[in-house]
């Protein structure tokens, strides 16, 4: 799934953003790769994290492309891993919600 959600734009801008800029230069390939220096700190750190899983490379010194398919495997990876804590997350609120409302239907 190559759609970005809301939720994982506003959990980890920065990853968003860097893709986005190199998507936006066309740096997809080794042959299109472009000069790239992230702007803060925290997306330094988060430009260090991609490269070290291989999901933005290093064509020549520093000139980087995005392995889209790399990429989108991490994000279909940690959809693996958010679903089935949002499924135990609205299963708690679900049995939260009925215990609030519950009554007693011997009492009067």
């Amino acid at each position: 799934m190559a759609e970005t959600s809301l939720i994982a734009a506003w959990l980890w801008p920065d990853r968003h953003r860097i893709a986005g800029q190199l998507l936006a230069m066309h740096a997809i390939s080794p042959g299109d790769a472009v000069a790239y220096q992230p702007q803060t700190a925290k997306a330094a750190a988060e430009f260090e994290r991609l490269r070290a899983h291989g999901i933005v490379r290093e064509a020549i010194r520093g000139h980087y492309w995005l392995d889209w398919a790399a990429y989108n495997a991490e994000t279909d990876a940690r959809r693996a891993k958010a679903v089935p804590v949002a499924i135990a997350v609205c299963v708690v609120i679900a049995f939260a919600i009925m215990l609030l409302f519950f009554r007693d239907p011997l009492r009067p």
